[in-house]
């Protein structure tokens, strides 16, 4: 009895044994049906619509991944938005912490952040929401996990997609962020301005977020913008030189613009021929300030010409002076022509730094001549000078200073020639032909 019971035992032992690889198969095979059944349920939960119908609009492959089993209904997700369609009544949102996208419904019923609306939301916002079932936007609450500060010297990198805080930074120097083109913007005012738009010389806000990987800014807000200091007719002054509140700006006559940060400035302009020009600027991106420099005070200086010649014409910047008197004139410098029939004309540069000014001109004449007087005897007799026929019986003729063969030709009579030296300017000679019968 004994011997039997214990052999009934080992055999039992032995068949349940046997049956343990079956039974962790069957397990596991019954788990894997569970898991399916239940994605499959969280899937056509996700997928379905108020009536429960299939609509595939609702989610991409993408979302269903990220959205039914990471961000689920209810739950608080932070994001920002990619985009809003006022018209429709949507906003879509980046999740930013896995980075799927969800476009939601904004309803009557939907809570928003005080002063927040559909209206005034736009690319680049970052918010904390919450959705319900129907992909309708249950709340939109102010992102807690978001950063923001606020510096000058931004600048842009499109390139690269980098916004870097260049020297001009008061406290975030050499600090580099990423942004998302197409999300990240920029906005004055409260209305959405190109990067090419920003300058370092700006205060801005920006807002960005750390997902763990990467720090990326989406969200710029100029809080303080700049402008232009235009300065009119910079021409007008000699030797200008700008000071911004006692600090030296560079200027030239091709380009008289400094852009400075909003705010009040005092602006001097100083030259060598006029006063100081002191004012107090308002400067505001809107508009530029216009300091137009032709109301300075110009200094003026008299000046007094002398010229080894009289009658010439006297000439400065082109337009014309008297030659005899004293001309008052403004501070600069001038250039300086003169003009006399007969003589090269005489150019040069007067500069007027005083209250009396003197120039000399010394002209030269345009080219050194003598007059010669030819008589020839019959007067029906032709004057050569050079071979050239200049007339008959008597010529007078002035000519450059030089040796010339000068004859007299008559036919019936014998040809005379002689040649004169002219070797001093204003020199006049003379010389007679008296022509013999053949």
């Amino acid at each position: 009895m004994n011997s039997k019971s214990s052999s009934d035992l080992t055999n039992h032992k032995k068949k349940a044994k046997s049956m343990m690889p079956v039974m962790m198969v069957i397990v596991i095979i019954m788990g894997l049906v569970v898991g399916i059944g239940s994605f499959s349920f969280v899937y056509k939960y996700m997928m379905s619509d108020s009536e429960g119908e299939i609509n595939t609009e609702r989610f991409s492959a993408n979302d269903i991944a990220g959205q039914a089993m990471a961000n689920l209904m209810g739950s608080d997700i932070d994001a920002v938005v990619k985009s809003v369609d006022a018209s429709a009544g949507t906003i879509t949102f980046l999740n930013l912490k896995n980075e799927t996208t969800n476009a939601l419904s904004v309803t009557e019923n939907s809570i928003m952040p005080q002063n927040v609306s559909l209206e005034n939301i736009t690319a680049g916002d970052i918010y904390t929401y919450v959705f319900n079932k129907d992909k309708e936007l249950s709340e939109l609450k102010e992102c807690k996990n978001a950063w923001e500060f606020a510096d000058y010297g931004i600048t842009i990198n499109k390139t690269a997609q980098l916004i870097k805080f260049t020297g001009e930074a008061k406290e975030h120097a050499d600090r580099t962020y990423k942004y998302v083109e197409g999300i990240t913007t920029a906005k004055r005012y409260n209305e959405i301005i190109p990067f090419e738009q920003l300058s370092p010389l700006d205060l801005v806000k920006v807002r960005g977020y750390d997902n763990g990987k990467i720090n990326k800014i989406y969200s710029i807000e100029v809080q303080k913008g700049h402008g232009q200091l235009q300065l009119r007719n910079l021409n007008s002054i000699s030797y200008p030189v700008v000071y911004v509140n006692n600090e030296k700006k560079t200027v030239n006559k091709s380009n008289p613009n400094i852009y400075l940060a909003e705010g009040t400035y005092n602006v001097k302009v100083t030259g060598s021929n006029c006063d100081d020009i002191v004012k107090e600027v308002n400067i505001n991106p809107k508009e530029p300030y216009i300091l137009d420099l032709a109301k300075a005070m110009v200094k003026s200086g008299v000046l007094n010409i002398t010229a080894n010649v009289t009658d010439f014409k006297l000439y400065l910047n082109d337009k014309e002076y008297s030659a005899t008197e004293s001309n008052l004139l403004e501070y600069g410098t001038y250039n300086i022509k003169a003009t006399k029939e007969g003589y090269q004309d005489y150019t040069g540069q007067v500069t007027i730094d005083a209250d009396e000014n003197s120039f000399n001109i010394n002209m030269v004449k345009a080219q050194q001549t003598a007059s010669v007087t030819l008589n020839a005897v019959p007067a029906d007799a032709v004057i050569y000078i050079n071979n050239n026929a200049e007339g008959k019986g008597t010529v007078t003729k002035t000519l450059p200073l030089g040796s010339y063969l000068v004859s007299a030709k008559l036919e019936g009579y014998a040809d005379m020639t002689k040649q004169i030296n002219l070797s001093v300017d204003g020199q006049q000679v003379s010389a007679d032909f008296v022509l013999t019968a053949n």
